[in-house]
């Protein structure tokens, strides 16, 4: 069964071309909206119940955030967040949303967020108890994450050149946590 999915987000020229991208890949799920404000977005996910749901966090009249504290009871929904405000993106990894299944900072790869809407969808087909192990494996991709996406931000604000290896940046991360 496909699951549905909402694109939502300011930029249009995005969206489509996660649009076409979905397309191309030939994903197991059905684009049922793209929205570009948070109202609509609302609107649209509660009309429609979608099980994914892309989300950038800069939107006109509801920005992402008030949008995922809005569905935020909703567990069915699994949501990919993108957005190029690193603030916004801050306020998230402090706050618990368990249904926020990745995050990509724009500039991102279109492919790379693909495998990540498949994974969603591969998923959400696996028995009961294989979800348990997928969700503390994800728990601990995104505490991993978060401090990883910290460290980028301190290299950012120090303006540091970072060219190191992954092991590099592993050792770097465990060492600030």
């Amino acid at each position: 069964m496909k699951s549905n999915l909402i694109i939502a987000g300011d930029d249009l020229n995005c969206s489509k071309k996660i649009y076409n991208t979905i397309k191309m890949k030939n994903l197991d799920v059905e684009v049922i909206g793209i929205t570009t404000d948070g109202e609509e977005t609302l609107k649209m996910i509660e009309n429609a119940n979608p099980n994914i749901l892309i989300l950038d966090l800069k939107m006109s009249k509801r920005n992402g955030l008030n949008v995922l504290n809005e569905i935020k009871e909703n567990k069915n929904i699994k949501i990919i967040i993108t957005s190029g405000e690193v603030q916004m993106i801050n306020k998230i990894n402090s706050a618990n949303y368990s249904m926020i299944k990745n995050i990509f900072i724009k500039p991102f790869d279109y492919e790379i967020l693909c495998s990540s809407i498949d994974r969603i969808c591969a998923n959400s087909n696996k028995r009961n108890s294989e979800n348990i192990i997928d969700e503390t494996l994800h728990e601990f991709c995104f505490n991993f994450s978060s401090l990883f996406y910290q460290y980028l931000i301190k290299c950012i604000e120090k303006e540091t050149v970072y060219n190191i290896t992954l092991k590099q940046l592993y050792n770097e991360v465990a060492k600030d946590s």
